[in-house]
């Protein structure tokens, strides 16, 4: 996906490792204020895409979109990268487990099939979302060599990265305007139509076309 995006954007001016911490109206635009300087920069529009808890922080003076926000629910996720020392060429490379007793919800490998990647259900991430990472880690790996104990001549796994996404999932899409009645501000993301990529997608766009007919 960045890669995809990298192309789309190399002619836009992009400014990264910037935090965003308020957002105000001012006349017909929107004043932003970062962590990096103590001065208020003007824009034309803006269109916040963090996920809608975090997202209600910047927009305590815009209460329609706030309101929007609020009715948003998440299901978090912990997910586990592992690998194998080498190909093993009589095993899957996919594994569902959500009608089955696991704390695993999916397991599949990628286009290298030594690498692979393992998702907690919804249940067991929210339980766990504190845990320390080392006892994290040490669980879930122990899940994933118990669905390989029946698979022989395996090569070894090896440990790569841990990652916990508070707001992962959407559970309850957000009812409410996307745009701000009168200003130019939006907000976008899979909250606002439903949890997998593709909303993220189809949200961006339709924010897109808010602004651009809020502008014209």
């Amino acid at each position: 996906m960045r890669n995809f995006l990298l192309n789309l954007s190399k002619n836009l001016n992009i400014s990264q490792n910037n935090k965003v911490i308020h957002l105000r109206p001012k006349n017909s635009k929107i004043s932003v204020l970062t962590d990096t300087t103590n001065e208020w920069q003007i824009f034309d529009a803006v269109i916040s895409t963090l996920p809608a808890p975090q997202n209600l922080l910047l927009m305590q003076e815009f209460p329609i979109l706030k309101k929007t926000l609020l009715s948003a629910k998440y299901a978090p996720c912990i997910a586990l990268m592992f690998s194998f020392d080498k190909e093993n060429l009589n095993i899957p490379c996919y594994f569902d487990f959500y009608k089955k007793k696991s704390i695993l919800s999916w397991m599949a490998a990628g286009s290298n099939l030594c690498f692979w990647t393992a998702h907690t259900k919804d249940s067991y991430s929210s339980l766990n979302l504190q845990k320390n990472n080392i006892f994290l880690k040490y669980e879930i790996l122990n899940e994933i060599k118990n669905t390989f104990y029946q698979y022989k001549d395996l090569s070894s796994i090896n440990f790569h990265q841990l990652h916990i996404w508070k707001y992962a999932k959407v559970k309850k899409i957000s009812t409410g305007t996307q745009i701000d009645p009168k200003l130019p501000i939006a907000v976008a993301g899979d909250f606002m139509e439903g949890s997998n990529v593709e909303s993220a997608f189809i949200s961006g766009e339709k924010a897109a076309e808010l602004i651009f007919n809020r502008l014209s």
